[in-house]
């Protein structure tokens, strides 16, 4: 015995509404949004540093927490960038993103060694118990964020430069 058929009339106007499925322009958005979101979250990191007072601990421990704070936006933007470049097949975007998550995980792991130079002093520091919050939950922050992100970053980036490798087609 079969199973009863159910037969759905679809409307012929929600047809006619429908967009026609475009992921090369998709994945076109995606890259461009991508792209935004690194270059604002990096013009945001590179503020902090400016003007430079290295050797200064506070402004060390501050500003490597404060760059690690908009490290989810820059890594999201990059990512999405070189999402889009492999989905597009743009060797030189997924080359170019890989090469500067690559850089940027380098940069973290640098930031990271300076950050923990000045823990000891950070936990030294005689301040206000409520302060002292703060500045525990900071070093904790940044400690695991600068764990993970290297090597989310690093990861994805391998990932997309071995793909650049395997998958090159002859041009027509």
């Amino acid at each position: 015995m079969n199973a009863p058929k159910i037969l759905v009339r679809e409307d012929e106007e929600a047809k006619k509404r429908r967009l026609i499925p475009t992921p090369d322009l998709g994945w076109y958005l995606l890259g461009a949004v991508g792209l935004v979101f690194a270059v604002v979250g990096g013009l945001d990191i590179a503020l902090v540093w400016y003007p430079a007072n290295f050797g200064n601990p506070e402004f060390e421990f501050g500003s490597v927490a404060a760059s690690f704070n908009n490290l989810p936006l820059v890594s999201l933007g990059l990512t999405m960038w070189v999402a889009g470049g492999v989905a597009r097949g743009q060797k030189w975007v997924v080359r170019v993103g890989a090469t500067t998550l690559i850089i940027l995980a380098l940069l973290i792991v640098v930031a990271a060694v300076l950050f923990l130079t000045n823990v000891p002093m950070a936990m030294k520091a005689q301040v206000e118990p409520i302060l002292k919050v703060g500045i525990k939950k900071a070093i904790s922050k940044t400690l695991i964020q600068s764990a993970a992100y290297p090597v989310v970053l690093l990861y994805v980036a391998v990932k997309a430069w071995r793909h650049s490798l395997a998958s090159t087609t002859e041009a027509p």
